[in-house]
């Protein structure tokens, strides 16, 4: 893929830049997903160009394979503000139904799951929903503990609840006072 094709985020205006959570995967989902990520990919190489299959070879086995990360979390992501990279820092949680109930915190983005069929991907999709794996080296921040527990693939009714972002994109969200 050319980088001319990615939906990259300097093409989103920085207060857009958000990430909605829906919900918190529970143990059985993810053991789920892991079981079912080869089996799937396998089912899936016939429809796709060599291209996407290497990569997405590559990604499954990337995921199959994490380290144990400091304070891993599975998260329901509402759509895909841009096309966002795994690596991908977030610097702050907040709610959606109130801006200033939020925590500063460190997240980054380690794994992509496809929302509907078990496969790793090398990051979200611009306009798609998907299952992320986030780390909070520095802990996870009450506010992501309340999240309702969901399964796989993730109910077509989960509401946004949270939002993910930088500090940057907060301070512009938040009301002028």
């Amino acid at each position: 893929m050319s980088d001319e094709s990615l939906y990259t985020e300097d093409r989103v205006p920085a207060v857009d830049r958000v990430l909605g959570v829906r919900g918190l995967l529970g143990e059985q989902a993810i053991k789920q997903i892991k079981q079912n990520m080869r089996a799937a990919l396998r089912s899936a190489k016939s429809g796709l160009p060599a291209e996407e299959v290497k990569i997405l070879e590559r990604t499954v086995e990337d995921f199959l394979s994490l380290r144990s990360l400091a304070a891993p979390l599975y998260l329901a992501a509402s759509t895909g503000y841009a096309d966002i990279p795994l690596g991908k820092g977030f610097s702050v949680v907040y709610s959606k139904s109130n801006l200033a109930q939020g925590v500063t915190t460190q997240c980054v983005l380690r794994a992509v799951i496809n929302e509907w069929t078990p496969i790793a991907m090398d990051g979200i999709p611009h306009g798609h929903k998907s299952v992320c794996l986030f780390d909070f080296p520095q802990g996870t921040p009450e506010l992501l503990s309340q999240l309702p527990k969901v399964g796989y693939p993730t109910p077509v009714n989960a509401d946004e609840r949270l939002y993910l972002c930088t500090q940057e994109t907060w301070e512009l969200r938040k009301p002028r006072r």
